[in-house]
């Protein structure tokens, strides 16, 4: 076995019983055991003498063989992949765009992501390959067509049609995002110039020509207002507010 390693330390490249393998900063390949990005690698561990590499997917691959150099560069790329990530995730808004994970295994047609930054019709795409899927959940649907109208409602005045008589993600997600949202019940309420009145004041008769005034906002602020002769407010202004309300009411 021979290890070469570059000079900028970017990629590593090991031969091991006549089978080459990459590994950099993107990709881990060691055939004929392992071929993926970083980005679909869950974990790594030892288990026994073995690597174990599992994937977001849930399998688990087994690599044995790898000395403990090959395991220090693996892991190393592994953790600095991580690192990476997860200061991307930090500094990166989280209204920038939305992901839907809809079904298990790497060739789930269910699996599928949009970025409101990128548009709708740019990250997603009919699939005729896809024409017979069964519908999709229409609560998932709904979400989706709630976000996408959230996060990008230009996006989704120009996202493309439907194909019909298409089942593909695209086209169940564009039916559900075109599709109008109508309350299922709509009932006329009259509404009287009174009702779009606002008065700050309550005003409550103690007694003849006696009113108390309270401050809708602050239910401690009251003020008692005499509508006799003379006509006066315990705030001790002249036609004070208080007085003007209780004339109106």
């Amino acid at each position: 076995m021979r290890v070469l390693i570059s000079l900028t330390g970017i990629k590593s490249e090991v031969y091991h019983r006549g089978m080459k393998k990459e590994i950099d900063e993107k990709k881990l390949v060691i055939p004929p055991y392992v071929s993926t990005l970083w980005k679909h690698v869950k974990a790594l561990f030892l288990k026994e003498d073995h690597l174990v590499v599992e994937l977001n997917d849930g399998e688990q691959v087994q690599i044995p063989g790898l000395n403990e150099a090959d395991l220090e560069e693996i892991f190393s790329y592994h953790s600095a992949y991580l690192a990476k990530d997860e200061e991307v995730s930090e500094t990166e808004p989280s209204s920038s765009g939305f992901s839907f994970d809809m079904g298990s295994g790497k060739d789930s047609p269910f699996d599928f992501s949009m970025n409101a930054m990128e548009g709708l019709s740019g990250s997603m795409k009919h699939n005729p390959s896809q024409s017979n899927l069964p519908e999709l959940p229409p609560e998932l649907l709904d979400k989706v067509a709630h976000i996408a109208k959230l996060l990008a409602p230009e996006e989704v005045e120009i996202v493309d049609p439907p194909v019909e008589g298409c089942n593909c993600v695209y086209c169940q997600v564009s039916r559900a995002i075109s599709k109008p949202s109508v309350p299922e019940t709509q009932e006329e309420i009259e509404v009287t110039e009174e009702d779009l009145r606002f008065s700050e004041w309550e005003i409550q008769e103690m007694e003849d020509k006696l009113f108390e005034v309270t401050n809708k906002l602050d239910k401690n602020e009251k003020y008692r207002v005499f509508l006799g002769d003379p006509i006066g407010c315990t705030c001790g202004r002249p036609n004070c507010e208080h007085i003007i309300a209780v004339l109106k009411s």
